[in-house]
């Protein structure tokens, strides 16, 4: 059971990681208008601003839970899951 919750947190690392990835290349681009104003570039970097901040936060919380699962399974001394 342990081991299928590692699987997932590392699956939601890198689906959170991709969308990170995604959200930086959108802060450099810009506004997908093809003629934006000013306005609507400004716009655009707050918001890709706003989800960067928050997408590498819930990563962080991530590997904050996904590194204490991989240390308590260390200490738990359940050697089952280690040699499969």
């Amino acid at each position: 059971m342990e081991r299928l919750l590692r699987g997932i947190l590392l699956l939601a690392m890198a689906v959170v990681a991709i969308l990170l990835c995604l959200d930086v290349a959108y802060l450099v681009s810009g506004s997908l208008e093809q003629v934006p104003t000013p306005e609507q570039e400004d716009k655009a970097r707050t918001v890709a601003s706003v989800v960067a901040v928050m997408l590498i936060a819930v990563e962080a919380g991530l590997w904050f839970v996904y590194r204490s699962l991989t240390r308590n399974a260390g200490a738990s001394g359940h050697t089952a899951d280690r040699g499969r």
